[in-house]
């Protein structure tokens, strides 16, 4: 079955896919993914996140929960050809392998399998909704949906001189060489940055060992992609495809995940020619915001291939992963 979702995403907090890294007047900085357009007549750069990435991350959720039911563990080939579709030099097949690994397995047969078996899932970049354009006195346009966050890291071992019990130095002089050469490497950083940070002292003080900055996508930007399929999906292929959808919800985007960042809500409709329905929801949780509340809205037709696609997986083996047996 063909089909075309809407999903629209919301970002809960600060959301940074890093496309690159420099040090910018000392500091180190990482930039994030950004496009640049005309628009009315006027060029100008906005940030985005990839279609591609976030493809990949509902083909490893999707894979992941499968592989977890069936009990197995894989070769790393096998492993690369259902979370990533690549990781082999596996070329163009005969179509009668192509049939039957499609029949095996959903997840190859959607996402595809390096140049072996090629995907039927689409997904567009996600776009944002209103790219909220500044200008410059030359007229150049820029999205204010790009934002700057910084953040500090600091070695409690150079901020004391102790030693936790947790740290296994060999001997005095091990600790002694560990300070030093630290030290000498934070006064390096120090020193880089002391001609643009206006509160050099307070960093120097508070004995902060490095200072870093990461461009984002700031907190309450709407960003919407689509999904469509290229192929007729199967029952099969679809309820998995609505079982990864679910996942997602739970998932944080991008980089940076450590420090909280790329927790993004969902509303994700299902799209007709006239008509547009809410199929899934979720909204942000306020006792934990990492645990979104996740609502669903299936039509009869979802809920069968749903079904369709946990019955495929009650009956599942590690014969239906080990795809790398087939392949020529």
């Amino acid at each position: 079955m063909k089909f075309s979702y809407k999903v629209n995403t919301k970002t809960e907090t600060e959301l940074c896919q890093t496309e690159d890294s420099a040090t910018v007047n000392g500091v180190p900085t990482l930039s994030i993914k950004k496009k640049e357009c005309i628009e009315d007549g006027k060029i100008g750069s906005y940030p985005y996140y990839s279609g591609n990435s976030w493809r990949g991350i509902l083909h490893r959720e999707i894979a992941n929960y499968i592989v977890e039911r069936v009990g197995c563990k894989l070769k790393p080939t096998d492993f690369h050809l259902n979370f990533a579709g690549g990781g082999s030099n596996y070329q163009l097949q005969p179509i009668e392998v192509v049939e039957k690994i499609r029949e095996l397995n959903p997840i190859a047969s959607m996402f595809g399998a390096s140049l072996a078996i090629e995907g039927k899932l689409m997904v567009s970049n996600l776009e944002p909704q209103n790219k909220f354009w500044k200008e410059t006195k030359d007229g150049y346009r820029y999205s204010a949906l790009k934002g700057v966050v910084s953040y500090t890291k600091k070695d409690d071992l150079l901020v004391t001189g102790s030693v936790s019990p947790y740290v296994g130095f060999v001997d005095a002089e091990d600790r002694e060489e560990y300070l030093e050469v630290n030290a000498d490497i934070q006064e390096a950083r120090a020193n880089a940055r002391q001609k643009e940070a206006k509160d050099a002292e307070k960093i120097k003080k508070a004995n902060i060992q490095s200072f870093n900055k990461a461009e984002c996508i700031i907190v309450g930007a709407g960003l919407t992609t689509y999904l469509g399929a290229k192929e007729e999906l199967t029952p099969i292929e679809y309820g998995m495809m609505l079982k990864g959808l679910e996942l997602m919800t739970k998932q944080q985007l991008g980089g940076l995940k450590n420090k909280g960042y790329g927790v993004v809500s969902y509303s994700i409709t299902k799209e007709d020619e006239s008509s547009s329905r809410t199929v899934i929801e979720s909204s942000k949780n306020e006792e934990n915001i990492y645990n979104p509340n996740t609502e669903t809205f299936y039509s009869n037709e979802e809920k069968e291939a749903i079904k369709a696609f946990e019955d495929w997986l009650e009956n599942a083996t590690a014969e239906n992963l080990e795809i790398s047996k087939i392949l020529v």
